[in-house]
């Protein structure tokens, strides 16, 4: 799966809190019972930077800033962060399609 440099969205139709930094997501689903998904605060980062006024290189570039780390690492870390989220249907592209 490779990721573009476009903007990543999360679903806005999951109820969610932060709570401490750490953001708390409930992922309804027809056909399973729901779920929760708790983020830590790194994930939780990303989690309110994807709105769509961000591209994936920018959120990594916000990211090393916040964390004082290297925009590699940053990149690296989000990277199995936002596939993972993309995979579980809670990132999408700015234009709804999933990566």
């Amino acid at each position: 799966m490779n990721l573009s440099p476009e903007s990543i969205v999360k679903r806005r139709d999951f109820p969610y809190r932060v709570i401490d930094n750490c953001a708390l997501i409930v992922q309804i689903s027809d056909e399973e019972e729901n779920k929760l998904i708790t983020l830590n605060s790194t994930g939780t980062f990303i989690w309110n930077k994807a709105d769509g006024s961000r591209s994936v290189s920018g959120i990594v570039k916000e990211m090393a800033k916040e964390f004082d780390i290297s925009e590699d690492k940053a990149f690296k870390d989000s990277l199995i962060f936002i596939k993972e989220m993309i995979l579980k249907g809670l990132f999408c592209l700015e234009g709804g399609e999933k990566y």
